[in-house]
This record gives structure tokens, sequence and C-alpha cells, in this order.
């Protein structure tokens, strides 16, 4: 998966003449692997600002430079507002006032595959202060189901009283409003909740995108990639 989301990664950065790092390990003896996006805060100790990309997303050409639409803010804390695509928001939200405290939810919950941080606004994604372990210990000793550190993530910003920037769908377009099949039309791919081999989508879907004339085909007539998607999904056994 990785090696095909980065052929889309590396030449975003280059467009936008932004350093790439990639996490490619996490050392916790309390968490899981899944929690990685925590070392986003060690980034901000030497960067301006940061942009968070999953691992799978893929990129499309057409997506323009984001950190020029905030013009190198530190304040900045910009992600995709779901909270009308999440049916479990509430219970989610419920939930963690339980495990972390009371507070008031002033912003939309948020989807943390794609973000871009200001130095500023590093005590959101802060592994210091002990939230994610409560919150992954929360669930387990309630046999609760629940996100990750996404859920933490969205209880620190409305904790700390700090306003979302909502950036358009398009840049974190997920299956979640079953419209993926007009995917090839937006900024950044989100291939989150699919089921099966999600690497063999992205593999089909690069193919697309490094192929100008196809990938202009399915922007323009978003029902043939709809048709094709049935076929890769039965072929493929993808949900």
């Amino acid at each position: 998966m990785s090696k095909t989301s980065l052929q889309t990664i590396k030449p975003y950065a280059k467009k936008c003449d932004a350093d790439l790092v990639v996490i490619e390990s996490f050392d916790s003896s309390s968490l899981p692997p899944m929690y990685a996006k925590t070392q986003i805060q060690n980034l901000l100790n030497e960067y301006d600002q940061v942009l968070f990309i999953d691992i799978d997303i893929l990129i499309t050409p057409k997506a323009p430079n984001l950190f020029k639409l905030f013009s190198a803010s530190e304040d900045v804390f910009a992600a995709v507002p779901v909270e009308r695509f999440f049916p479990d928001v509430g219970r989610e939200k419920r939930n963690l006032s339980k495990a972390l405290g009371e507070i008031a939810w002033t912003n939309q919950y948020f989807n943390s595959g794609v973000m871009l941080i200001g130095k500023n606004q590093a005590h959101i994604v802060n592994s210091n202060d002990g939230l994610i372990e409560r919150w992954h210990q929360w669930k387990i000793n309630n046999n609760q189901k629940g996100l990750n550190d996404q859920s933490v993530f969205n209880y620190r910003l409305n904790l700390s009283k700090t306003k979302l920037e909502e950036l358009d769908r398009k840049f974190n377009f997920t299956r979640a409003n079953k419209d993926f099949y007009e995917r090839f039309n937006s900024y950044f791919i989100h291939y989150a909740g699919l089921r099966g081999n999600r690497t063999t989508l992205m593999e089909l879907d690069y193919r697309v995108i490094m192929n100008s004339i196809t990938y202009s085909l399915y922007i323009k007539l978003p029902l043939l990639c709809r048709i094709r998607d049935a076929f890769v999904r039965r072929y493929f056994n993808l949900g």
C-alpha cells in the first residue's frame, strides 16, 4: 500500500516545495502501531506547518498546494469535517466524555487522514498528556468500540476551543457518502473503510491517475467508474 501511495505523495511534496517525512515505525510500550500519528508533534518542533497524509491515500494530479491556502500560518488546524457522514458520532462523543471528561463540542467531527497543523496547534496531537492511553484503556475496560487517535484529536481540538478550518471534502474523499465512484474528481482519495484488499484498488486507481486519457474520462463520466468499480469489487472481492 505504501509503495503505491508514495508514488503520488512524493511528486505532491515536490509540487509544494515541502520536505517529505515518512513515519516508518512507532515505538510505544503502551499503545499499538495504529497510534503512530502522535509523532506529528515531534515534527512540529522543526517545522512551522505539517501536512499529515495517511498512507492509504492517493493524491491526484489536480490537487492544489494546500500550504498556500493558509499562508504559512502557525495557528492553523485544518481538516475535512465528516460529522454528517459518521452515524455513530453522537455515541463517540458521549464515550469520549465518559472516558476523558465533559467538554463543549463546538466544532464538527473531522477525519484525521489529512490534517494541516501549524506549530502553535501541536497540543492537538500531543503524545504526552495521557489522553490517548486513557481512551485506549477505557475502550478495553468497557468493551466499547470506537476510533483511535482521531477521536482524541477531535476531543483536544474542542477542549482547547481551537477553531477547525474546514477543508473541502475533495481534500479527503472517502466512501462515506456512497459516491466513491466520483473520487477521481477530488484531490486526495482516501481508501479507509473499504473491506478486502485495499491495496489492489489503490494500484488499479493509480494506473488510472497515471493515464491522462482514462483519468480525464473518469472525471467527465463518473458512471463509467461506477461500472468499473462493480466489476472490480466482484472480481477482487472488495467491499
